[in-house]
């Protein structure tokens, strides 16, 4: 069965566009919006295996499928203000800097093509199994405890097998290695943003989401609360505990969230097209 996974990016319903209720699609003169769907990149959802990583990007022919699945079923014609667009995600640490290009130049190739809007949805550091080398090293992974009982897997309810460990979002090693991946990833945007540009055709790019429901999971096989390593480096310990633990840990995704977007920003992706991703939940649930 096939399953497109929508996504809002800034599109609003026509009421609210305007205080006049007889606005229409063809009247709608605000600022550009996308209706976006997601294609997941990797060949599978999730890791085959415990501490696997993702399996590569799916082929671009695949890609293709997908940009004429949306055009087929949602039937839509864009106007100047209003495009169909598809959102190219999780691009990881699980995959190579050639591969990472190759996906963003077949996918702006495509959208040349088929006059289609991409994006590009990055993972925050969710599937990083295949950087052993990060996640071996326990200055960079999170704890369950002020002990600091490393943290062995992460929990994800939809994965089922065991990903790599939460890593520490504020750890020197970790943001050095996120930053480095970040800048390879908007360089090689810029470079395309650059000739659509030329063509006037900025409108093909959709935007750029950093983070995959960015957030500190629990531990797989505890269920505890992690983040300890995090408030660690915030100067916080057992015997000096923060006023609020949750408000702590709270602080430390949402700057975390804004290094990544801070980090495509300085490289030349346009601000107004940086979007984060976070699960929300209603209270009801959270409680």
């Amino acid at each position: 069965m096939k399953t497109i996974y929508a996504l809002l990016l800034s599109l609003f319903c026509l009421q609210s566009c305007s205080k006049d209720s007889t606005v229409t699609a063809e009247t709608y003169e605000g600022p550009l919006q996308y209706l976006a769907f997601q294609k997941f990149a990797s060949g599978t959802m999730e890791p085959d295996g415990d501490y696997m990583p993702l399996l590569p990007f799916r082929d671009k022919l695949e890609t293709e499928a997908f940009i004429q699945l949306v055009r087929n079923e949602i039937g839509f014609e864009a106007l100047d203000n209003r495009k169909l667009a598809v959102i190219i995600g999780p691009i990881t640490l699980d995959h190579s800097d050639s591969s990472i290009k190759k996906l963003i130049d077949d996918s702006f190739d495509l959208a040349l093509q088929y006059d289609m809007a991409l994006g590009f949805h990055v993972d925050d550091g969710m599937f990083w199994a295949g950087r052993e080398d990060l996640w071996s090293d326990p200055e960079n992974i999170e704890w369950q405890d002020w002990q600091g009982t490393l943290s062995e897997s992460r929990y994800v309810d939809w994965v089922q097998n065991r990903l790599a460990p939460q890593m520490c979002f504020n750890c020197p090693k970790v943001r050095a290695a996120m930053r480095e991946f970040l800048e390879h990833i908007a360089q090689t945007i810029k470079s395309r943003l650059d000739e659509l540009a030329l063509q006037n055709k900025g409108y093909l790019f959709a935007g750029l989401m950093t983070g995959w429901e960015t957030s500190l999971d629990e531990e797989f096989s505890t269920k505890k609360t992690l983040g300890y390593h995090a408030l660690a480096n915030r100067g916080f310990s057992e015997t000096n505990l923060p006023a609020d633990l949750d408000l702590e840990r709270y602080q430390i995704v949402y700057e975390y969230i804004e290094f990544m977007a801070s980090t495509v920003i300085s490289q030349g992706i346009p601000k107004e097209k940086v979007y984060g991703h976070v699960a929300i939940f209603t209270e009801s649930l959270y409680t």
